[in-house]
């Protein structure tokens, strides 16, 4: 991280998702909340200007030892979803720095 630099973190409890597209719909969430957070206004410039550029979250798995193999199952394709869902929404908003 650079200088000034924070970054948005959140987490999903994985042990307690019914279903690939639960989880779907819960990190997507997630997402829009970070990708969001992260286009405020922040209270020091030096912050502000490096948080939009780079634009750092983090979604993280919680309970990944107590889920079953079919829930671990369902990461990597939630993985590839992210990031290409990350394409279409920061063009969406009119912001073109995504990963």
């Amino acid at each position: 991280m650079a200088n000034y630099e924070t970054c948005c973190l959140s987490e999903i409890f994985l042990c307690n998702i019914h279903n690939y597209d639960e989880l779907k719909e819960i990190a997507t969430i997630l997402y829009r909340i970070c990708k969001h957070s992260l286009l405020l206004k922040c209270h020091q410039e030096e912050t502000e200007k490096i948080v939009h550029k780079n634009m750092r979250m983090g979604i993280g798995i919680t309970g990944y030892l107590q889920s079953t193999a079919e829930q671990k199952s369902w990461l990597s394709d939630l993985y590839e979803y992210l990031r290409d869902y990350d394409k279409y929404y920061s063009k969406k908003i009119g912001v073109d720095n995504y990963v």
